[in-house]
């Protein structure tokens, strides 16, 4: 039986680059919790494990929550934990189907990791995926709420469908584009190819037409950023939990996306949002008229997220940036920002920063505005 590994388990030349030659030996490399959840995948949670438990990168444990299945996912579970007898696996079952996003909760609860993946049961890790997360991680200037890593695509055989994944690609019109910077990070011995992407402009976390990412099994996150954003349960994003995290994640952090692949997206005809087959890229995984209920959905869950633990956000962040964050959101959702604001600072100062807040807002969107217009002309559409 294999305990949970105390020791470094991975060599810190290959996660830190030229940095490993100043770093003492008492310096050991993070414990990453890999949060599994699983319904009704009992065709697929097997291979996702053994993906899990292949890593090179040793040094994590693995949360498995079962979300009330009522197929054969418990006793595959169960199956894979006997055979391995891994400490570092736990099944964690829960009493109520909680849809996706609050069975993460329920196993974020349960995680002691430095960083968290989330994966879901149908889908498979290369080997190096958790070690080339942390080399990005722990390499990579600025510091990153979140990496990403590309996937590759297959179906339900394992048969492979494409190298990349198709929501990678440029977008010809976006009303808020950051601006993307490219990077080469030197680790794991080799030069990794990232696309370094800064927050979003006057920090809108509602962006209907951007996504850059692929999808939550290929992403990383600071388990600290987690613990900040996570409501303690929900039963919103029961599906697409991920459209949350990331962003979440990306109105108040750099986000880093790395041109590798981390592992292979499984689809298979059953994936509640990639349900469209796989033609190019030049188009969507998934029918946006009926996914239109996440910028409601996520609008309506990181409004009391963020006026609960204000002080929190605040003191991260500063006042201004989570005020900008705030009017943003719609207004039959959004809290009483100058009320918060007022918590931290005086009435004059929360009355000049809330009306710079507008009008920072304001500004970010007249000024996409016109540079999509500009764009248009000149390509002579």
């Amino acid at each position: 039986m294999r305990d949970i590994e105390t020791t470094p388990s991975a060599k810190l030349d290959r996660l830190l680059g030229q940095l490993a030659r100043e770093v003492p030996a008492e310096i050991h490399p993070p414990l990453v919790s890999v949060v599994v959840t699983a319904y009704n995948y009992e065709r697929f949670v097997r291979r996702t494990l053994e993906s899990v438990a292949g890593q090179n990168y040793e040094n994590f444990e693995c949360v498995i929550v079962d979300d009330c299945s009522t197929d054969g996912t418990v006793a595959e579970i169960e199956g894979f934990l006997a055979d391995q007898r891994d400490a570092r696996f736990r099944l964690l079952r829960s009493d109520v189907n909680r849809g996706q996003l609050g069975a993460q909760i329920v196993g974020f609860h349960a995680c002691h990791g430095t960083f968290v993946s989330f994966v879901d049961a149908d889908d498979v890790l290369f080997p190096d995926c958790l070690e080339t997360h942390l080399a990005v991680h722990l390499n990579c200037e600025p510091i990153a709420a979140m990496t990403c890593l590309d996937s590759a695509t297959i179906d339900e055989t394992g048969t492979l469908l494409a190298a990349h994944h198709r929501e990678i690609r440029p977008r010809l019109w976006p009303w808020f584009r950051p601006h993307m910077h490219e990077r080469s990070i030197d680790a794991r011995g080799e030069r990794l190819a990232c696309l370094v992407v800064p927050p979003s402009i006057a920090n809108t976390i509602v962006l209907r037409e951007q996504y850059f990412w692929t999808t939550q099994s290929f992403m990383m996150f600071r388990y600290d950023f987690l613990k900040l954003v996570l409501p303690d349960a929900t039963e919103r994003f029961r599906i697409c939990s991920d459209y949350y995290l990331v962003r979440m994640a990306h109105a108040f952090n750099t986000t880093i996306l790395v041109l590798r692949p981390g592992g292979a997206y499984r689809v298979h005809g059953a994936n509640h949002f990639s349900s469209h087959v796989l033609v190019s890229s030049d188009q969507e995984s998934g029918d946006p008229v009926r996914f239109t209920w996440q910028a409601h959905e996520l609008a309506a869950l990181a409004a009391p997220v963020i006026a609960d633990r204000f002080e929190d956000f605040a003191s991260v962040f500063g006042e201004f940036h989570v005020a900008r964050a705030l009017v943003g959101l719609p207004r039959k959702v959004r809290p009483g920002v100058f009320r918060l604001i007022r918590r931290r600072i005086d009435f004059k100062q929360a009355a000049l920063l809330l009306a710079m807040a507008w009008a920072s807002r304001l500004t970010a969107r007249v000024r996409q505005s016109w540079r999509t217009f500009t764009r248009i002309v000149w390509a002579g559409c």
